[in-house]
């Protein structure tokens, strides 16, 4: 029978008393118990990995698998594997270790996947980039130049283009050249042997590669069959509680059957879905929150194109008065139209929107009266008057259409194609950039194609502008805070209207010429 245990045999517990210990390591509390040949039998079933993974659970069974006399199991477990047949140069446990331990070599940092197969390690990025190189490790002016330099000891390639290789190997080899001790003929056979060494951890290391890449894909193959039924399970727990519609996207799937509670390679437990149920249904209210923003952003641009559809039929003004009618975007951001294109109840029917339109001069009239108010408050916060003055109608009141430059009294800005943007598809930085917006806001004027941003003051007013009017008509000798437009067409001109003065901007930077008695009668 195996040898017991170190604190059973020291008697530091009383006798007769059982210890029982639970989880892994009491698993195998019973094998030291067990005769050999049962054992040796149980282990020559095994594949390496198992015995890797035995020979660290506790010093007895390290020792027994480690012992010279236990090379058939390692060997029997070699053949269970399917393995190539196993290097010279390597100890059947130390190629099991390379095999299945996923530590790396160098640091011992752990979940080590890759495999450097040129170098027969298996080491994490940072330890691989460190390696020294090839032409550093090994002199060049000590190798005769018949032999070929880059072949005494295996290397790889990084992707820096340096050549490097692993330590032991380049000491192992200067070892053995040392010990030539200067002779020729020795130290011929060392090269010789080296080389030959060399190219054979190269071919073996393709053996080997190739069966490590469909040991790695056959692994993930079973891996998959056993994570295939807890998706299923997980999916069907999801729609039993109304998630069906989200589970029929495919990025959603995607994201639960990536869980790391998901990927588990078990079968769905109570317990386990009731550790993981909170995750997944806050995954899936952000997924039913997803489909209904997308949904509700096309049945709002769906209407909205409906509306501007119908302003189009209609025309950019009324033919008898010749008044602008306001644009789908100005129209679509009144309540009524909004309750229509984005109603709470999303049943509303969409020919509302086409019995809104039929009220479409209130509408018109309504906007007119907003754009009178925002032009009018636009002069009062540069020159101050009196309450009772008539702003609209004051000679000071001028704009400037910000995107064609034309200029234009108030009674002309209502009835001009600047009201409306003059450029359609436009819109203005200041007004969409506001933080203050919704989402519905955002779509509507989001639309290049439907007519950019609604109707803003920004269009037409500029301070400059205004500051530059009241200068013109001090030059008249008038007050600009009470005279009004009429009292300045009566005045008359001088060299120019006042009118004339405000709208050509050549006027703001006059050109002064001094012209003799026969240009004077010409003036």
């Amino acid at each position: 029978m195996m040898k017991q245990s170190g604190a059973s045999a020291s008697g530091s517990r009383p006798p007769g008393r059982i210890r029982y210990v639970r989880g892994k390591r009491g698993s195998l509390q019973e094998v030291n118990n067990m005769p050999l040949e049962i054992v040796f039998e149980i282990f020559s079933q095994l594949d390496p990995g198992d015995l890797v993974s035995l020979i660290r659970t506790n010093k007895d069974i390290r020792q027994l698998l480690l012992r010279r006399s236990s090379a058939f199991i390692w060997q029997a477990a070699h053949n269970n594997s399917g393995l190539p047949d196993r290097p010279p140069w390597m100890s059947e446990p130390a190629l099991a270790n390379l095999l299945y331990s996923n530590h790396c070599h160098i640091c011992l940092k752990k979940n080590i996947r890759s495999i450097t197969w040129p170098l027969w390690i298996r080491c994490c990025q940072y330890c691989k980039e460190n390696l020294p190189e090839y032409s550093e490790s090994i002199p060049r002016g000590l190798i005769p130049s018949n032999i070929l330099y880059h072949e005494l000891v295996p290397r790889v390639c990084l992707p820096s283009g340096y050549w490097v290789v692993y330590p032991p190997h380049v000491r192992e080899f200067l070892q053995a050249w040392k010990s030539a001790g200067n002779d020729q003929i020795q130290e011929r056979r060392v090269l010789e042997n080296q080389v030959a060494s060399c190219r054979n951890m190269y071919k073996c290391s393709r053996d080997f590669s190739c069966w490590h890449y469909w040991e790695n894909r056959r692994r993930a193959e079973e891996l998959a069959k056993m994570r295939h039924p807890r998706y299923d399970a997980v999916a069907a727990k999801l729609r039993e509680l109304g998630y069906a519609k989200e589970l029929s996207y495919a990025a959603c799937s995607e994201r639960i059957r990536k869980h790391p509670l998901v990927r588990a390679s078990t079968n769905l437990t109570e317990r386990a879905w009731t550790k993981m149920s909170d995750q997944l249904i806050r995954i899936m209210e952000e997924q039913r929150s997803r489909i209904l923003h997308s949904e509700r952003t096309s049945r709002i641009l769906s209407l909205y194109e409906l509306l501007v559809a119908e302003m189009e039929e209609r025309g950019a003004h009324d033919e008898v008065s010749g008044i602008y009618y306001p644009r789908p975007v100005d129209l679509a951001l009144m309540p009524e139209f909004r309750d229509c294109i984005d109603p709470p109840d999303i049943c509303s029917p969409a020919h509302s929107v086409e019995s809104q339109l039929q009220n479409l001069p209130i509408f018109t009239e309504r906007w007119l009266d907003r754009v009178k108010s925002d032009l009018a408050c636009a002069v009062i916060s540069i020159i101050d008057v009196s309450a009772s003055a008539d702003v609209c109608a004051l000679a000071i009141s001028w704009f400037e259409c910000g995107l064609c430059s034309r200029r234009f009294q108030y009674e002309d800005a209502i009835t001009t194609p600047c009201i409306q943007g003059c450029v359609e598809r436009s819109r203005c930085s200041i007004c969409f950039c506001d933080v203050r917006k919704g989402w519905y806001e955002r779509i509507i004027e989001g639309r290049y194609d439907t007519g950019g941003s609604p109707w803003c003051v920004h269009r037409l007013f500029k301070q400059p502008l205004i500051r530059y009017a009241a200068g013109v008509i001090r030059v008249f000798g008038e007050d600009p805070v009470s005279i009004t437009a009429k009292e300045m067409d009566n005045i008359g001109g001088r060299l120019r209207t006042w009118r004339e003065a405000i709208i050509k901007p050549s006027c703001e930077q006059p050109e002064w010429l001094l012209v003799d008695l026969r240009g004077h009668h010409s003036v």
